[in-house]
């Protein structure tokens, strides 16, 4: 089984059987790419624009996300939302500035990155059932994708979620960075072109 939440998140498994199916992979704006770098930066303006609303208090985060942002007032994120409505490629990734926020102990922060793991075990455990693998032994599960790989509390709260729920199954890291990946498969790519 193979578990990938970047940008955006999808899980593909395979039973020894041979039947495959996939959980996931689905477009944001219809509540999919669970525990992504897109859902998780769609979250993140959403505490943004919580704050503006008074109903949360200021953060370490929030005050990065102004920052980085250039927003200093309400109009400005409205602008922005629906330059992410009408454009998609608009949305800002926030993925690695709620990761090190919550490194420097900013607690939202640290809750979002849980709840993103909490999402990329549904698609899990979603294909756990399809795929009837709850009880296979030595299961392995690839995890790929910079939002889970790359960030120590998602990737750990994953880790201890998957050990409880499935303690049969054996994670897998990547073994190159997905440059490195994507390098590789052009190059292999190529060699089989005449």
């Amino acid at each position: 089984m193979r578990v990938s939440a970047g940008t955006g998140s999808i899980a593909l498994g395979r039973h020894p059987c041979g039947k495959t199916a996939r959980g996931g992979g689905w477009a944001l704006s219809i509540m999919g790419d669970e525990g992504s770098g897109e859902w998780v930066s769609r979250h993140a303006l959403r505490h943004l624009a919580r704050w503006f609303d008074g109903t949360v208090p200021d953060s370490l985060t929030l005050q990065r996300l102004r920052r980085s942002l250039s927003i200093t007032e309400p109009k400005q994120l409205s602008d922005l939302s629906t330059e992410i409505t009408d454009k998609i490629e608009r949305q800002p990734q926030l993925g690695k500035l709620i990761d090190l926020a919550a490194e420097q102990g900013d607690a939202w922060a640290t809750d979002l990155l849980e709840k993103a793991a909490e999402e990329t075990m549904a698609l899990v455990t979603d294909l756990m059932q399809v795929l009837e693998l709850e009880n296979e032994i030595g299961l392995p599960v690839g995890i790929w994708g910079s939002n889970i790989v790359d960030s120590r509390i998602h990737r750990n709260a994953f880790t201890r979620m998957l050990q409880e729920k499935y303690p049969h199954t054996k994670l897998c890291l990547p073994q190159k960075s997905a440059t490195e990946g994507a390098v590789q498969l052009a190059l292999e790519r190529l060699q089989q072109t005449p």
